[in-house]
């Protein structure tokens, strides 16, 4: 055994990989996107924020299905811990975010248009 070598190379080395890297960024841009999206003003920046969310976060989607599967791969044949937990617990939470639906089926009264002041007419 080499002192200063981790023990199970194959499981460290993933997160010096350009693929872990890329994914990681994607998320954070994502997080921090949507915090302005959501907790922002409604302004047309806010708007193109949103365009720019939204196209990274379907660009991001494939990366990080391929490095989740990659991950889970080297980490399935390990005993049950907390850490292993996690991670499955975090997989199940890209899965659901993955097939829910973005939006709701009853839109109508709660879509942003609705919620639009416009002026009146009326003198």
């Amino acid at each position: 055994m080499q002192l200063g070598k981790p023990l199970n190379t194959a499981c460290h080395a993933d997160w010096s990989s350009v693929l872990s890297r890329t994914v990681a960024g994607f998320l954070v841009f994502e997080f921090v996107s949507g915090l302005a999206v959501t907790f922002g003003p409604f302004r047309p920046a806010t708007e193109w924020n949103l365009l720019l969310h939204t196209m990274v976060g379907l660009l991001a989607i494939t990366p990080l299905i391929w490095y989740s599967a990659r991950h889970w791969k080297s980490y399935a044949d390990q005993a049950m811990s907390d850490m292993l937990l996690l991670g499955y617990v975090g997989i199940a939470g890209l899965v659901v975010c993955l097939v829910s639906p973005s939006h709701s089926p009853n839109e109508d009264d709660s879509s942003p248009a609705a919620c639009v002041h416009r002026p009146s007419n009326e003198s």
